[in-house]
């Protein structure tokens, strides 16, 4: 498993998720001139040109982003889904690998990305009457979004996204959040698992 050959927790953690890891000059650079090691430092700083990059931020102003661009989804804040939660279908919209990291407890992987109908099916009819819930990290992902817009598109109803995700249930809901394949603990729970520095 990658976790355990290729990563430590914690690197894998900030593979995923982003984690700001910094040293003061790359090894690859000590032999440089001064010139092209702040020429590095100021690249290094610069941000990102990546797709990731460009994702919409979350902001006083509004505070969920992506909900205008999928207005047709019905939107669930931290406690109507933890209302919602035990007797619903929870999908978990991210790949398996955030998925293996963490997860809200009791939830399906059911990845954007590759989600067909013949899959939700085998998981709920079409028409039934309970509710399926998407979720995936946050506000400015769009997992849950997508997830929820392909099962409305698969003719499913009663299609809910959680957009606040796993990071603010695994900070409200800790004893009902799974991380690396345990339950939670508070002490974790209590510290930060995402740094907001990028």
């Amino acid at each position: 498993m990658i976790r355990n050959s290729l990563f430590g927790a914690a690197s894998l953690s900030a593979l995923l998720f982003g984690f700001a890891w910094t040293t003061s000059v790359p090894v690859s650079l000590a032999s440089q001139s001064p010139e092209k090691v702040e020429t590095a430092k100021e690249k290094a700083k610069a941000p990102s040109q990546t797709k990731e990059a460009s994702a919409p931020k979350a902001d006083k102003k509004d505070p969920f982003p992506l909900r205008k661009k999928y207005p047709q989804l019905k939107c669930l804040g931290t406690e109507e889904f933890a209302a919602m939660r035990k007797s619903a279908i929870v999908i978990d919209a991210r790949n398996s690998v955030e998925f293996d990291v963490i997860q809200v407890e009791g939830a399906i992987n059911v990845p954007a990305t590759t989600m067909k109908r013949k899959t939700l099916l085998k998981i709920r009819a079409a028409t039934a009457e309970q509710p399926i819930i998407f979720y995936c990290n946050g506000v400015t992902c769009t997992k849950s979004y997508k997830g929820g817009e392909k099962a409305r598109s698969f003719g499913f109803n009663n299609i809910f996204v959680y957009d606040a995700g796993v990071m603010d249930w695994a900070t409200s809901h800790s004893s009902e959040t799974v991380f690396f394949g345990k339950p939670m603990d508070a002490k974790t729970a209590g510290s930060k698992i995402i740094s907001k520095e990028t």
